[in-house]
């Protein structure tokens, strides 16, 4: 069974639920690197030109590391135009097998979006 997880929110609170969750399902954080605008976190330090982090960091502290990262990016594509509101949002998705480039030790991905919100 491949169990997963897909959210698209807005919020470092929400982010932080999420990360409780993926590590009580998964595994523990162990390192991380950025492809296209897009954080990968892989739980062995073995991925593919990863950056270790530098001690065990429980799901605060990692949330503070990734929401940091949020809040001095932008998203890959331009705001859309709508006659409601947008504003930044994040995508999380975490799988027990690779998500971006099919490697064996990542299973959280993390990028910026755009939410559209009605009127």
């Amino acid at each position: 069974m491949n169990t997963t997880i897909k959210l698209m929110m807005t919020g470092k609170e929400n982010l932080l639920t999420a990360f409780h969750l993926a590590t009580q399902i998964f595994k523990k954080i162990e390192g991380y690197k950025i492809i296209n605008n897009t954080m990968i976190l892989y739980w062995c330090e073995k991925g593919k030109d990863i950056v270790k982090f530098p001690y065990q960091m429980n799901s605060e502290q990692i949330n503070e590391f990734v929401w940091g990262w949020l809040q001095n990016v932008e998203p890959n594509t331009p705001e859309p135009h709508t006659d409601g509101s947008t504003g930044k949002a994040w995508e999380f998705n975490a799988c027990e097998w690779g998500l971006v480039d099919n490697e064996d030790y990542e299973f959280i991905t993390i990028t910026p979006i755009w939410f559209v919100y009605g009127k």
